[in-house]
C-alpha cells in the first residue's frame, strides 16, 4: 500500500530535468529565429525604400513634364505631398531627400535613420536605384 502510493505520486507532473530540457529547446529555436526575423524585416524595408525611390523619379518626372524643370528645392513631408504628389509610408525608417535638380537632371536619395550605412540613390538617368556609399 505504500509502495503503490509512492509510485502514484512519483508518476504526477513533470522533472526538473524534463522542464530545463523544454527551456533550453525553447532558447535555441528563439535564438535562430529571432535574428532571421529581423532580417527579413530588414530586408523588407529596403525593398520598401526603393520602391520609395522609384515612385519619387516618377513624381519628379511628372513635375517635369508639367514645370519643364525638376524640384529642387528642400524636402518636407508636406513639400512631397504638395509639390510631387509623393508621400512615402515609411519616413520612420528613412529620409528621402533631393540632392541635385535642374532643368536637365535630378539625383535623389534615401538613408536609413537605422543603419547608418544604408544609402540608396536614384536618378532621372538610371532606371532603378542603386546603394552608394552614404555622405557624412
Amino acid at each position: 500500500m505504500v509502495r503503490t502510493a509512492l509510485s502514484a505520486r512519483k508518476n504526477k507532473g513533470f522533472s526538473l530535468v524534463e522542464l530545463l530540457s523544454v527551456v533550453a529547446i525553447i532558447g535555441i529555436l528563439a535564438a535562430v529565429s529571432i535574428p532571421a526575423y529581423y532580417n527579413h524585416v530588414k530586408k523588407a524595408r529596403l525593398t520598401n525604400a526603393r520602391n520609395n525611390l522609384l515612385d519619387l523619379k516618377t513624381a519628379q518626372e511628372m513635375y517635369y513634364a508639367m514645370n519643364n524643370n525638376y524640384y529642387g528645392g528642400s524636402i518636407t513631408a508636406s513639400t512631397f505631398t504638395s509639390m510631387l504628389n509623393f508621400n512615402p509610408a515609411d519616413t520612420e525608417y528613412f529620409t528621402y531627400s533631393i540632392t541635385a535638380a535642374d532643368t536637365t537632371v535630378f539625383t535623389a536619395m534615401t538613408k536609413s535613420k537605422l543603419e547608418a550605412d544604408q544609402c540608396y540613390q536614384i536618378s532621372s538617368t538610371l532606371q532603378e536605384s542603386q546603394e552608394i556609399t552614404c555622405p557624412p
